[in-house]
């Protein structure tokens, strides 16, 4: 059997069968009171009521560090989100931030750039350059522009 360990916040990490558990309950991550989630069901309980858990022995102090939740797998199967969907949004903007409205396209386009770089996306940063590089044209063509406009229309 496999279980999920929910976290305070409801993200769930694993999933991990009773051999795993044990590991990260020898390492502080999992402790008797952790949630845990059957994969196969649903059904949440103590991991102290799974069968053959077992935990590492309490601290000395009464000030136990709570579990690091971010030092487990996230749900997905093995699947994780370099960026690639962020990357693209982040071009999409950033191209209509040179066609129209950069101050909202390319600004949109920096801020999904921001999130393709911190997740490690191979073209982060440079698409977070050419969506700076839109805001910047953009802002430059559109004063060219109207100052063109407002030209002929004065004669």
């Amino acid at each position: 059997m496999t279980y999920y360990v929910v976290a305070p916040d409801g993200q769930k990490y694993g999933p991990g069968d009773v051999v795993t558990l044990n590991q990260w309950a020898q390492q502080g991550r999992v402790l008797p009171t952790t949630v845990l989630e059957d994969a196969s069901t649903g059904a949440r309980f103590a991991a102290s009521q799974v069968p053959g858990m077992t935990f590492a022995p309490a601290p000395a102090n009464d000030f136990a560090q709570p579990p690091s939740y971010q030092q487990y797998p996230r749900m997905g199967y093995g699947v994780s989100d370099n960026g690639d969907s962020d990357y693209q949004k982040a071009l999409i903007f950033g191209i209509l931030g040179l066609l129209c409205c950069p101050l909202i396209f390319s600004s949109i386009g920096i801020y999904f750039a921001s999130l393709a770089q911190r997740k490690g996306h191979p073209k982060g940063q440079t698409i977070m350059t050419f969506c700076i590089a839109s805001l910047v044209i953009g802002f430059v063509l559109g004063a060219i522009l109207n100052t063109v406009v407002s030209g002929f229309s004065r004669l």
